[in-house]
């Protein structure tokens, strides 16, 4: 976690910024971490002693908005106050709804003479505590006398209407937008939108988050990890390189991150092999952007096409058998009614 590593800790003879040491040459050259998290150290024996870490040992996660940025912020940061605000709002929302249920009610008396005192009377009410005041319970199906000169006042919060789902509305937007994210993600409320709209929406979206997989998570993570595991193998002799292969090459793998599910998943994969057919595309891309790999899908297609043939089974998806589906036959009935000539296949003499 990021609280391992001190942002207060800086010192300019040492070239160390919050928490990060580097170089002569500006490269970090390591990070100084507790040996145990900060929140539960002091529990640990030398917990909250800090030790160097060499940076090729650290994968440091974080999304930077400036060139030379140490360290990254949350998230959320930019939206803090307005969750702060919104909770609040929320709570006092709450406590005002709580007291309309209650339906408290309050009893005024007009007292004419010095002695008069609450408490005691027609209503039944409590004897009166040291300040004067006296308490009254009413029970389902009560009908109450009152005195002379008594009046009851019930209490009636104001409602706030509909502002109170407009203010909730727009603050949970401010917060997906210093997030980064939808807001029917965050809210998990689709009621504003259509289908269109909100594909369009995740297509903004995805752009987005396939920035941070590619240009976040693959260089900051995905790569070192790597790179660290080809080293480990080779030097164990766990793993050889192919004749001819460079380390280098071995290091150059290609990230396929999970695929994204369809909306539409007949438009969706209409639109794929469109794009196959026309050349904008290939299959490797496609299949790709499914999240897996040609090579083990064709060795699949491979696989089924030979049990296939050996158990004598036709299936329309193998492109070297000529079936017809469901859909063709029914298209060439109907172009056979229309020019009154018999469909392709038929026999016109049975």
């Amino acid at each position: 976690e990021g609280d391992h590593c001190p942002h207060l800790k800086t010192d300019a003879t040492a070239n160390i910024r919050q928490g990060i040491q580097y170089n002569a040459i500006g490269a970090r050259e390591g990070y100084w971490l507790y040996r145990e998290h900060p929140g539960d150290g002091v529990l640990a024996a030398n917990g909250l002693d800090l030790t160097l870490v060499p940076a090729t040992d650290v994968c440091h996660l974080y999304r930077a908005m400036r060139p030379g940025q140490d360290r990254g912020e949350p998230w959320l940061a930019r939206a803090l106050r307005t969750l702060y605000d919104l909770d609040g709002y929320l709570d006092a929302e709450l406590i005002r709804k709580k007291n309309a249920a209650r339906f408290l009610g309050f009893i005024k008396r007009i007292i004419q003479d010095e002695d008069g005192s609450p408490g005691g009377g027609p209503l039944g009410t409590d004897a009166a505590d040291d300040d004067g005041a006296a308490t009254l319970e009413f029970e389902p199906g009560t009908l109450q006398v009152l005195a002379d000169g008594e009046d009851v006042i019930f209490s009636d919060p104001k409602d706030v209407g509909p502002n109170f789902d407009m203010f909730v509305r727009q603050s949970l937007r401010g917060v997906s937008v210093a997030a980064g994210v939808l807001y029917e993600e965050l809210s998990g409320d689709y009621t504003g939108g259509n289908d269109r709209t909100l594909r369009a929406a995740l297509n903004s979206f995805r752009r987005s988050v396939e920035m941070w997989q590619h240009h976040l998570v693959v260089f900051q993570v995905c790569r070192p990890v790597w790179r660290r595991w080809i080293d480990l193998a080779l030097l164990s002799g766990a793993l050889r390189l192919p004749d001819g292969m460079t380390r280098q090459q071995a290091y150059a793998v290609n990230w396929i991150p999970p695929s994204w599910p369809y909306i539409h998943p007949v438009q969706d994969v209409e639109g794929k092999l469109l794009e196959i057919q026309g050349g904008l595309s290939t299959r490797t891309r496609k299949v790709a952007e499914n999240g897996y790999d040609s090579e083990v899908v064709d060795a699949e297609q491979k696989a089924d096409n030979d049990r296939a043939d050996n158990l004598g089974l036709v299936y329309s998806s193998d492109g070297r058998q000529k079936v017809k589906t469901a859909t063709s036959a029914t298209a060439d009935a109907a172009a056979a009614d229309a020019t009154g000539s018999p469909a392709s296949g038929s026999n016109p003499n049975a």
